[in-house]
């Protein structure tokens, strides 16, 4: 039997509502109900196997690589996707942080949203999330919702596919004498990872979490599940191995916790400016009086949301979410181990069919992307020398693949266009 992740209770939704973050939401859309913009792919579906050609009008490109490359395929059956939970289990929302808030670009959110709502339909659901790198801006928009208004608090995880690589890589860095320790060879470390960030090796992926539990998969996936926890990608859980068939779990995450990951990164590895840097150090030295008073305004409300502690703490347990009723604040990394190399292999990334695909060719990128038979993921860094970015888009229950991908371009072109004017 597949396993259900209980709801937000209504404290968490309280406490989310009075301390938002990303894109200075409204208290009333952080408790707003979801409804259906609709995202549908009329295209043709397009077979994701690593032995055929994507049909793509942003681009073509191929799903080979080192072991079994970026779809999730066993290695000898090429046209035989891994068996993964369906995305109805997928762990709530659960409280998100409240620090450092960036700006909403309005005007963004429109343009994304008049580029996802003609394309998406029925139960495909599409989501994005936009901030600048050096500036406090972000846009987001999610299908579910019925407005580009409504807060990320309530959007929900998606499935991973392999954007789950970004944080196996955080961790292994924050590791990282652990995972050396068990090398085989003088930087082998080093090659693991620069295959599975640059070539999606799924392998290479599952050495590396194997090694973070010394040998033991299980313990690693949770050394994964604890660095998101630490580190504030509370909608992010390694539920199951690369290619590992779980009907009962799976790999999730949202794109603002990949947006979030991409600018800690980015804040981290030399290429922010000072004032990006100064603004994250302050959003550091206000964040404990932040905490502190969400944790008075949760003790205020025990008592009458008794009843509803089991069902948060149930909501909590896989996504590795706050404590229940508690709105944790959020402050922005600038000593992020690793991040430079992260970067570096992301620049090197072999898959750039979908959100590089939609910027001038003579504009650096860093990108990871994620995909199973009905999932479309991408999340990247984008060198604008006026206006870094960083974009996330995910795209689940896909019918068309073909199609999906040619809607991330053009969301991808309509950011840029956007950054750049």
């Amino acid at each position: 039997m597949k396993k259900r992740y209980g709801r937000r209770t209504a404290v968490a939704a309280v406490l989310a509502a009075a301390l938002l973050s990303g894109c200075g939401r409204t208290a009333e859309s952080a408790v707003a109900e979801n409804s259906s913009d609709g995202l549908a792919f009329s295209q043709e579906a397009v077979t994701e196997s690593g032995a055929k050609a994507r049909s793509s009008s942003a681009g073509a490109m191929s799903d080979s690589g080192r072991g079994s490359g970026e779809t999730e395929k066993a290695s000898g059956t090429e046209g035989e996707s891994v068996v993964s939970a369906s995305s109805d289990i997928s762990p709530v929302a659960e409280n998100r942080s409240a620090g450092s808030q960036p700006q909403e670009l309005v005007d963004l959110e429109e343009q994304i949203r008049a580029v996802m709502a003609g394309e998406v339909t029925g139960d495909t659901r599409g989501s994005v999330y936009v901030e600048e790198l050096n500036g406090t801006g972000c846009a987001w928009y999610d299908s579910s919702s019925a407005q580009t208004g409504k807060t990320p608090e309530t959007a929900g995880p998606m499935q991973a596919a392999s954007l789950i690589k970004l944080y196996i890589a955080g961790a292994v860095w924050e590791k990282i004498s652990v995972v050396r320790g068990q090398e085989n060879e003088e930087g082998e470390t080093n090659s693991l990872l620069l295959a599975m960030l640059a070539e999606s090796d799924n392998t290479a992926a599952n050495t590396l979490t194997s090694r973070l539990g010394q040998g033991n998969d299980t313990v690693g996936r949770q050394v994964v599940n604890d660095y998101c926890k630490r580190h504030g990608y509370t909608d992010t859980h390694m539920g199951r191995m690369l290619l590992e068939s779980n009907a009962a779990d799976d790999n999730y995450t949202s794109v603002r916790d990949c947006s979030r990951f991409l600018k800690n990164v980015w804040l981290s590895s030399g290429e922010a400016d000072a004032e990006a840097v100064k603004n994250a150090l302050g959003a550091q030295n206000t964040s404990a009086s932040q905490t502190n008073a969400a944790g008075a305004q949760n003790a205020t409300d025990t008592q009458e949301n008794a009843a509803d502690s089991q069902n948060a703490a149930d909501s909590g347990e896989k996504n590795g979410g706050g404590e229940a009723g508690t709105a944790e604040v959020y402050a922005y990394e600038t000593d992020m181990p690793g991040a430079a190399q992260i970067l570096q292999a992301l620049e090197q990334q072999v898959r750039k069919g979908k959100i590089p695909a939609g910027i001038p060719s003579d504009i650096k990128t860093a990108n990871k992307t994620g995909e199973l038979d009905d999932v479309q993921n991408d999340a990247a860094v984008v060198f604008l020398s006026d206006r870094p970015y960083c974009i996330s888009v995910m795209i689940q229950n896909v019918t068309a693949s073909g199609a999906a991908i040619q809607t991330i371009t053009q969301v991808s072109a309509a950011v840029y266009r956007y950054m750049s004017g």
